[in-house]
């Protein structure tokens, strides 16, 4: 095992016998790229010591710009500290030196550290120095004159300090006694569950083919459907396992899952790639629900095998029961109102015959068989084409490192392989679509869930004008061209029948130039590249992955013989359709947000309620009406439908409805899992590691570009912060929002 001795002798030399001008050039370069590290109050850095973070085996793929960063923290460690001394308790000797007065404590109120950085620091800094001084009530020419001498000052004692250690490293490694006083501290783990956060870069292979393998034994062996049960559920997918647990938590356990084929899952065991993750924010995308607590706290835009190992956990927890490999064909009402439903359908070859006095159908509508696609002279093209589906893109069958890739589509596995694609260490990513779908944010996200709705179920505008502008200035700041759907009037959120892709990494590879996107179909393909835009552009690319989505799935109106619903899915006295609906434009911003899953805990709560009181449902069959096609349910007809209370036959405004206290109960998950004040502090932390897993791959690739590059500012996000901390704050009236 390498010693802490043997890392520092060997990666010290590089680091302080190189030539000084590398090493300034270096350093400048990647300090005024990345900004200084994060110090925490104890004086402690956030990380261990660089040099042994960098050599541990499993960091060893963390890009070298954390030794330069972190030099001058080195040198502390190792005895001997660079940093420019102002102390906190000097600062009267500052102000008497240059004759200034801080009537207002404002220079009394920065930790040493803070006011070198402003002076030591690139443009930024010096900005903020600059500043102070003006608090100070200090000329400009004055200002300026100050911070020279003192930066100078600074840079004069760097290099004796960095001469004086150079020596000493020297003596003591002649004389081996070069150690590390210092105890190590554990860095920040992005892939840790107990941290509800996204992952940056984790291999997901091994843990995904684990959580199938749990699954797919749990439900080995087939089951006959019964004769007869209290409900019926079709599907086994999350919308299907929701309402069963939902139901037992209401204490209704007589309950069948059939499902067609040999998997538990949904589309997360038959679609998905090992990399999926969830789009929408943690907790709002969940299992399981009611009385019983999750098994762990999700990480945030949870991956595959996450949730395919709640399913796990879940199905051991309420002992669930399936009926595997039967297709339902009909669902008949029985003689008398309210008399159940008759099912028939096959299972392994054989037909079946079920009653049941509540039937739900769980399949999903959006996601049919994937839609197939032969690109115009695919035979032509000499790079892999795959489907991206069921992991066709992972694994043996494909190295993405060092690859021009091509994605054809722009709904959400797109955008998966997109981040996939750049976390695996492909050199550049293209998108060709039709039309650009929107991509947001992940703290555009997030907010959406834990800002206050007003009476009408409407973020206050004010806000929601400041969260936009925050996410326009991503797409301008980044390069990123904007969704042609913004520049429509009126303008439209996103595309018709669109997901908003939520995506830090979207933005800051556009910026570190690794990413476009553009429009057109393929017309034809050479060896290395593809043709488009009336023969007029090519696209050089190694891969070419067809993320063009699915067919719809028309089998749920056959099953039930019906052709209309209503938008919360109920059919007819106990008889629900809960799919996956047409998602129109301006749905994302509904009191559901981003999640299906989230709009289907509802549901699920409005299917026990109305199960368990008859003349509730009698009042809501009659107040609600008909009218939303069950093979294109839209989800602004869903969301109509849920602000609809068969109570007062009105629709929902009081703090007491029910659709009020569930979207309160959802923002209290939020807070429960990440505190917004932490989020934030997270979500900047990931946006710092997107940019250092990104950075030293585009360096290598864009040499001249970088030469002046800058990072995608997370600063882009503090008028949103600042109104979200207004908005939560006590007080805060949302039907009001200009008094407390």
């Amino acid at each position: 095992m390498t010693t802490a001795e043997e890392v520092f002798a060997r990666e010290g030399k590089k680091m302080l016998f190189i030539p000084a001008k590398t090493v300034k050039e270096q350093a400048k370069q990647e300090l005024e790229f990345f900004g200084p590290d994060k110090m925490k109050p104890d004086g402690t850095w956030e990380h261990e010591n660089p040099l042994l973070f960098a050599m541990k085996p499993e960091n060893r793929k963390q890009p070298k710009f954390m030794i330069t960063k972190r030099y001058n923290e080195t040198m502390t460690m190792y005895g001997m500290s660079l940093k420019p001394d102002i102390p906190a308790d000097e600062h009267d000797a500052f102000l008497k030196k240059w004759d200034l007065e801080d009537k207002d404590g404002v220079l009394k109120r920065k930790e040493a550290w803070q006011l070198e950085s402003m002076m030591m620091d690139g443009k930024e800094g010096r900005e903020a120095f600059l500043e102070l001084m003006e608090d100070l009530h200090c000329p400009p020419e004055k200002a300026k004159k100050i911070m020279k001498e003192e930066r100078s000052r600074l840079k004069k004692l760097f290099a004796v300090k960095a001469r004086e250690l150079k020596a000493k490293i020297k003596q003591q490694e002649a004389d081996g006694t070069l150690i590390n006083p210092i105890n190590p501290r554990e860095p920040v783990d992005y892939g840790d569950r107990k941290t509800p956060w996204t992952l940056v870069g984790e291999d997901l292979n091994v843990p995904t083919q684990a959580a199938q393998d749990k699954l797919d034994n749990l439900v080995e062996e087939v089951h006959p459907v019964p004769p007869t049960c209290e409900v019926f559920v079709v599907g086994a997918g999350m919308a299907g396992i929701t309402v069963a647990t939902t139901l037992i938590d209401a204490s209704i356990t007589d309950i069948v899952i059939v499902e067609k084929s040999q998997w538990v899952g949904g589309v997360w065991r038959q679609q998905a790639n090992s990399y999926s993750r969830v789009n929408s924010s943690e907790p709002v995308y969940r299992l399981p629900l009611g009385k019983k607590e999750a098994p762990v706290m999700n990480t945030n835009h949870t991956p595959a095998y996450q949730l395919l190992e709640d399913l796990v956990e879940v199905i051991k927890l309420y002992k669930l029961n399936f009926c595997m490999k039967a297709q339902v064909d009909s669902v008949r009402p029985l003689e008398g109102d309210g008399a159940g439903y008759s099912i028939t359908g096959t299972q392994t070859g054989a037909s079946f015959s079920s009653k049941a006095k509540l039937v739900t159908l769980c399949t999903n509508r959006r996601l049919g068989t994937p839609r197939e696609l032969t690109l115009p002279g695919e035979d032509k093209f000499e790079g892999l084409v795959r489907r991206g589906l069921n992991s066709d893109c992972e694994g043996e069958n494909m190295n993405w490192k060092g690859k021009h890739i091509l994605i054809v589509g722009f709904g959400a596995f797109a955008l998966e392989h997109f981040r996939t694609g750049l976390e695996r260490g492909c050199d550049y990513m293209a998108i060709l679509a039709r039309r650009r779908g929107t991509v947001c944010p992940q703290i555009i996200d997030w907010i959406n869930f834990i800002r206050p709705f007003d009476k009408n179920f409407e973020h206050p505008k004010e806000g929601s004008g400041i969260s936009f502008e925050a996410w326009k200035k991503c797409y301008e700041e980044s390069g990123a061209t904007l969704p042609e759907c913004w520049k429509e009037r009126p303008m439209i959120l996103k595309p018709d029948g669109h997901t908003v892709s939520t995506s830090d990494l979207f933005f800051i590879a556009h910026k570190l130039q690794m990413a476009t996107t553009d429009l057109g179909a393929i017309e034809d393909c050479t060896a290395t590249s593809v043709i488009y835009g009336d023969g007029e552009k090519k696209m050089e690319c190694d891969v070419v992955i067809k993320c063009v989505g699915f067919n719809i799935n028309m089998t749920n109106s056959k099953i039930v013989n019906r052709t209309h619903m209503r938008g919360t899915g109920l059919v007819d006295r106990n008889l629900w359709i809960l799919v996956e609906s047409h998602l129109d434009s301006k749905i994302f911003s509904s009191v559901f947000g981003s999640s299906y899953l989230n709009s289907q805990q509802f549901a699920c709560q409005k299917i026990v309620e109305l199960y368990k009181d008859n003349d509730m449902q009698t009042k809501y069959l009659e107040m609600v009406p008909s009218d939303a096609d069950i093979n294109h349910v839209k989800a602004s007809e869903m969301l109509s439908a849920s602000m609809k209370s068969p109570v007062s036959g009105r629709a929902l405004g009081g703090e007491r409805s029910d659709l009020r206290k569930y979207i309160d109960g959802q923002a209290a998950k939020m807070h429960d899992s990440l505190a917004w004040k932490d989020y934030h502090s997270r979500n900047k932390d990931q946006w710092e590691a997107i940019h250092a897993m990104l950075y030293p791959r585009a360096k290598s690739i864009f040499k001249d570009f970088f030469a002046k590059a800058r990072p995608l500012p997370y600063s882009i996000f503090d008028n949103l912060i600042e109104m979200v901390d207004n908005e939560l704050s006590p007080g805060f009236d949302a039907d009001n929002p200009h008094h407390k």
